[in-house]
């Protein structure tokens, strides 16, 4: 791949921003395979602008038809990704947590039983929420009270903790939408999800062979994209990584990134021109959106002070990316006013934004998902 311009034209095509394949916001998420949740709000409208004509509304259908989840496949890092995916993708990973895990229970002076307890107590408060309760699950505020009525210490980051550990070990998920909180409401995994997603379902119990399709899916929705973009995405090691590679790219397209092998569909990698025209106007991603966030190296899109300005003090919270003519030109916020939504912009440091453009990002900001 020549430049860093073409490398990202590619992958907003491949992603689903331009010329979206996806026909549902069900088949967007289970496309990308996970999408980066923390940003509750971020992600609903991440997944609806790769579905022509949806909206968040159709997102919150998808999470209370339990289509949609969020939960912690990956990285101790929330994820939306499809109810039947989540099992397999889970189990392929929790062995990985259990070191950062243990860590993190010693910091915050939590037991491994303490949390287990924990565990019972949500599961029988979701269970009683499924007999006949106005809505299914529990809001994180109700659990925590439930924790402490029966003497856990379910005070400021356990709350957290407890949830997180839950959710890596297959117990609990983010379901249905709670539309008075603002929130997806916890349930269980094993009365919420549908069942056969399982390895040993889905794969006859061949680690590989699930390997083999997560890394498939990424590289046709990523690509391009090289295996050190997955193993970091993942945190799936090398060695199974290299092991699940010939099968995974078949009919792929082979190239490289800067002398690395990397991968990508031939849609992408064939694109007609109108497509490839269609990637130079002008985006409003959030900031946890997958064209940031889904690759090691995000020096093809951003410069290191760029990279400052998007995720100030390098903490961890991205700020909405505005992208123009194939080049990152503004952080973005949608603000709340009397007379309606405006848009906000600050210009990145290597950039300005000339009349063309502030036009066409306001009329992207019209567009966006609702």
């Amino acid at each position: 791949m020549d430049t860093d311009r073409e490398l990202l034209r590619r992958r907003l095509i491949a992603t689903g921003l331009v010329a979206p394949q996806a026909v549902s916001v069900h088949d967007a998420v289970r496309r990308l395979a996970c999408m980066q949740g923390q940003d509750l709000r971020g992600v609903m409208t991440s997944i609806a602008l790769r579905v022509p004509g949806s909206s968040k509304a159709d997102v919150v259908d998808a999470m209370n038809r339990g289509v949609i989840v969020r939960g912690y496949p990956m990285r101790t890092t929330v994820f939306a990704l499809s109810a039947t995916d989540l099992p397999w993708m889970g189990e392929l990973l929790r062995p990985s947590f259990a070191r950062e895990l243990e860590r993190r229970r010693s910091q915050l002076g939590t037991s491994a039983e303490e949390i287990a307890r924990a565990g019972d107590i949500a599961l029988e408060g979701i269970a009683a929420s499924m007999q006949g309760g106005p809505r299914p699950g529990l809001t994180r505020a109700e659990l925590a009270e439930a924790w402490r009525a029966a003497g856990l210490d379910a005070t400021g980051p356990k709350v957290y903790h407890f949830l997180v550990n839950l959710m890596i070990e297959g117990l609990l998920a983010y379901g249905p939408w709670d539309a008075e909180q603002r929130e997806q409401r916890v349930i269980a995994q094993e009365s919420w999800l549908p069942s056969g997603n399982t390895i040993a379902d889905r794969f006859g119990g061949d680690r590989s062979a699930a390997i083999t399709e997560w890394l498939r899916r990424y590289l046709i929705s990523h690509g391009p994209a090289t295996l050190r973009d997955f193993a970091w995405w993942t945190k799936l090691g090398l060695a199974e990584i290299r092991r699940a590679l010939p099968a995974a790219v078949e009919e792929l397209v082979e190239l490289e990134i800067e002398g690395e092998r990397a991968w990508a569909s031939p849609e992408v990698m064939d694109a007609a021109d109108d497509v490839l025209r269609a990637a130079e106007r002008s985006f409003l991603l959030p900031g946890f959106d997958e064209i940031v966030l889904g690759y090691k190296d995000r020096g093809y899109l951003l410069t290191p002070e760029e990279h400052r300005q998007v995720v100030p003090g390098n903490n961890g919270v991205f700020r909405g990316l505005a992208i123009d003519r194939l080049r990152p030109l503004a952080t973005w916020k949608r603000l709340q006013r009397a007379a309606g939504e405006k848009l906000e912009v600050t210009p990145l440091v290597t950039a300005s934004i000339s009349q063309r453009a502030e036009r066409d990002l306001e009329r992207t900001f019209a567009k966006l998902p609702r």
